[in-house]
């Protein structure tokens, strides 16, 4: 069905291509692991736009917002990009499919030439996402860093909103997802969910045996969404050294602050922040896990939670995580902002591995049918009940 891929930057540029021909590909140059990783497998190059053609190209995109707040950045680059996409043109499609944030030029180049407009929205509304980390701000003052504070998201707000009503149709990667727009008054009629699928292999694990230590994994960045105040907390109310949290992911949070609010005196429990840990690896972190911890406030439909799974993990989660975590039977539902709800939902994997390996065997065979595949089918299906109007093709031939 696709005719053709716009994107910013991926190894089918012609100078990365003729970059990977020279480079090692463990070579430690910063953000080449990165790129390495922008590939499209099943879709040819001769179908994908980089829009970063060159060094040059990126260098400047990068400079054009360098010194703005997060949010305005977000908006000049996404603006351009838009510009940029109608610029090149629309070729013999029927419709477009962009994302949240930056689907407005794009959209609005498409309606003048009668095409139908996909929207994928990847997380929660941006008024929905700031009005919950208003209230975190409030309960936790000083808690994130100030880079991370420094400007206003209306304008993206606004473009959001914008989107939403050029948009045909609407496809959402969780309930919650839906249901949030549905709160902040977007038509329910436009809204499809289509959960994604899981890219790698599902892992069988054995049990061990062992209730001396649990380990129990915090995957993503360490921001206030992710409801970090609340898993100290709940870190505090077990104080027991059997529990390991390891907080894996680039920290937006002043340790500083953390450690004289959350870790003094300090839990039993043992509690590490290693940093960032590069995709590649993360199979390893899911393997050295007992139990993936996810509470956060809102999302699409967190990735982690599926790679997780996929690994044998029990998974506990809120349903703001947007994740398929059956409570009972593959892991464990838990209220947002509850670090009570967390400690007793830990507890209660603790009390034998038996639990855990039943669990997390449960949700590997959940994972199993959460493939990509399964995810390609369930888009293509989506789309062509929304536009039954249009003859859209079976096969792979672009429409």
């Amino acid at each position: 069905m696709l005719a053709g891929l716009y994107t910013d930057v991926s190894m089918a540029a012609p100078w990365l291509r003729a970059l990977g021909t020279v480079l090692k590909p463990d070579m430690r140059l910063p953000g080449w692991k990165s790129l390495q990783g922008r590939t499209h497998p099943g879709v040819t190059d001769d179908k994908v736009t980089c829009l970063w053609s060159s060094p040059w190209a990126m260098w400047k995109s990068r400079q054009r917002s360098k010194h703005l707040g997060q949010y305005a950045r977000w908006v000049a680059q996404n603006e351009a990009f838009g510009h940029d996409v109608v610029r090149r043109g629309f070729g013999k499609a029927d419709a477009v499919y962009a994302f949240n944030g930056a689907a407005v030029e794009i959209f609005e180049g498409a309606k003048a030439k009668g095409l139908k407009c996909i929207l994928d929205m990847t997380i929660a509304p941006l008024e929905v996402v700031e009005q919950l980390l208003t209230e975190e701000r409030q309960r936790f003052p000083n808690l994130e860093l100030v880079e991370h504070t420094s400007d206003s998201p209306d304008e993206l707000i606004s473009r959001e909103r914008r989107e939403w009503s050029l948009a045909d149709l609407i496809l959402c990667g969780s309930e919650y997802v839906a249901e949030t727009l549905a709160e902040v008054g977007v038509d329910r009629s436009k809204c499809r969910v289509a959960r994604w699928g899981y890219s790698g292999k599902t892992v069988p694990r054995a049990p061990t045996a062992n209730n001396s230590q649990i380990r129990i994994l915090i995957a993503g960045t360490v921001e206030l969404r992710k409801g970090i105040p609340y898993v100290l907390q709940a870190a505090k109310l077990l104080d027991d050294p059997r529990f390991h949290f390891r907080f894996v992911g680039p920290n937006r949070l002043n340790m500083s602050v953390i450690k004289e609010r959350f870790l003094t005196p300090p839990s039993r429990c043992q509690i590490e922040f290693p940093g960032p840990v590069p995709r590649s690896e993360m199979s390893r972190e899911y393997q050295n896990a007992d139990v993936l911890l996810h509470a956060s406030l809102a999302e699409g439909s967190a990735n982690v939670c599926y790679e997780a799974m996929a690994h044998g993990l029990p998974v506990v989660a809120t349903p703001n995580a947007g994740s398929t975590t059956k409570d009972g039977i593959t892991g464990v539902l838990i209220p947002v902002r509850d670090p009570e709800a967390i400690a007793q939902a830990i507890s209660r994997l603790a009390v034998s591995e038996e639990i855990r390996h039943s669990m997390g065997e449960a949700a590997r065979q959940v994972a199993s049918g959460l493939t990509l595949q399964e995810y390609q089918l369930q888009l293509a299906q989506t789309v062509r009940e929304a536009f039954s109007d249009i003859a859209l093709p079976t096969t792979g031939q672009p429409s």
